[in-house]
């Protein structure tokens, strides 16, 4: 048995339908629901700007600190790149060759071993150069998004 706020929900229901019916080719009522949909539509398009907003105001609060772990990789690597065992590996290299040429017999794997040193270190030195240029270019388009987003912002 329906409750008396089923019997209510049904018997306004009823009107609505009744009065529709009635109304079906009037003036008034097609302008109503013109204005109705109207109303739904700009209350969609008012939701959709607000997410959109909502979105772009998120997106521009997470920049700062994206920036500041950027910045700190960038140091990071400048440091590494300072610190680097290239120049040590060089002349550890360049000594035991001085030396083999003035006569200290070294074994062949001496020389090798000192020599790939060299290599690696030079080659991981272009590595951490790359990436820190790819971090750099990171870092400008972020404050470039930045600046933007602000600018729409505002």
């Amino acid at each position: 048995m329906a409750s008396e706020e089923n019997w209510k929900a049904i018997e306004a229901d009823s009107e609505a339908y009744s009065r529709r019916q009635l109304l079906a080719n009037s003036a008034a009522l097609k302008n109503v629901d013109a204005a109705e949909l109207a109303a739904k539509k700009a209350a969609e398009e008012a939701a959709a700007k607000v997410a959109e907003l909502d979105a772009l105001w998120t997106e521009l609060q997470g920049i700062p600190s994206k920036i500041d772990t950027l910045e700190q990789k960038i140091n990071n690597l400048s440091e590494e790149l300072k610190v680097s065992t290239q120049k040590a590996a060089e002349s550890q290299l360049k000594s035991l060759l001085a030396s083999q040429v003035r006569g200290t017999k070294y074994h062949s794997s001496h020389i090798i071993e000192a020599a790939v040193d060299v290599v690696i270190a030079r080659a991981k030195a272009d590595v951490v150069e790359e990436y820190r240029v790819e971090l750099r270019n990171q870092l400008t388009e972020l404050k470039r998004r930045e600046s933007e987003l602000t600018g729409r912002l505002s």
